[in-house]
């Protein structure tokens, strides 16, 4: 296992791997899950450089960040997947980058949600009996038990429907 460097607020009683299931197994090497791949990495980058926050090439992170996916799962060449989903400078290429950066998170679904939430793409149809794609977790149980006062006064701020603590609440950085 890798050297991990005690923190300010690691003690005995904050971080004990042996309360984890998952602790050891995932720090391994040949941990057959992939936490941040390199396809997250460059589409990240591919993204940031569409919005203006780098210098990088857009369409070279972009094409870097699909065929990093495609190497992930074994599939060979992405040239003629790319030819297919090429950005073209225009008004759908952060539309392009995020489905991609949607996609690159299999199988973790929470991050994927993530990028639908953050970016609004790609554009998904919401289960059958509801009206819209969730925007956020309610507050479990032990928040409420653990931290009630807080918690009440939070979950209040996402009242939907007259519903509390509804998961269609929009949180605060989605106003």
């Amino acid at each position: 296992m890798p050297h991990r460097p005690k923190c300010k607020f690691q003690d005995e009683h904050f971080y004990r791997p042996e309360r984890s299931i998952t602790a050891h197994y995932f720090q391994k090497e040949d941990a057959p899950l992939v936490i941040i791949g390199a396809a997250n990495i460059y589409l990240a980058r591919a993204e940031a450089a569409q919005r203006g926050l780098s210098t990088e090439s857009a369409s070279a992170m972009y094409a870097a960040g699909i065929q990093a996916s495609f190497d992930q799962w074994g599939l060979g060449s992405a040239s003629t997947f790319l030819s297919s989903v090429a950005l073209t400078g225009g008004a759908s290429d952060l539309q392009k980058i995020a489905t991609q950066e949607w996609v690159a998170w299999f199988p973790n679904g929470l991050e994927a949600w993530d990028v639908v939430r953050r970016t609004g793409f790609p554009v998904l149809t919401p289960a059958p009996g509801t009206t819209a794609i969730p925007t956020r977790t309610p507050y479990g149980t032990n928040d409420y038990s653990y931290n009630a006062a807080n918690v009440t006064d939070a979950a209040a701020r996402y009242t939907v429907s007259g519903q509390t603590d509804s998961q269609y609440g929009r949180i605060w950085w989605d106003q």
